[in-house]
């Protein structure tokens, strides 16, 4: 790894692009932070249509926002396309995708900390 770090600042520093670039530094996570305890898709890998059942549960929060980044076609990036809805920290729900489909779900905010974990299903 150090190698491959000394090898992008020789070639940024060569042509003149080396800029420090400010780190975040992440927030410490305290014992009332909020956190994703559980949340799982089962099944993981279903034909288009079948059912899956999305289940939470997150700690130190009073709900949960849950969004769907769909499979997008020609090997681009999944785009967010849509906050499925807010929800209790704990609790389930059925979907039924057509695509390959990557569920996130998040809690907190800037003041408190955040949180969020992802499942994906993928259709066959």
């Amino acid at each position: 790894m150090k190698s491959f770090i000394g090898v992008l600042a020789l070639l940024f520093g060569a042509i003149g692009c080396l800029t420090r670039l400010p780190l975040e530094t992440p927030r410490p996570l305290s014992p009332s932070s909020p956190r994703i305890l559980r949340f799982i898709a089962r099944p993981q890998v279903i034909h288009a249509g079948e059912k899956v059942t999305l289940t939470w549960n997150a700690g130190h929060a009073e709900e949960v926002l849950l969004e769907e980044a769909k499979e997008a076609s020609g090997g681009q990036p999944a785009e967010f396309l849509h906050a499925v809805g807010k929800f209790p920290a704990s609790g389930s729900l059925e979907v039924w995708p057509k695509v390959s489909t990557t569920y996130v779900v998040s809690c907190g905010d800037e003041t408190i900390g955040c949180a969020s974990a992802s499942a994906t299903v993928v259709v066959k």
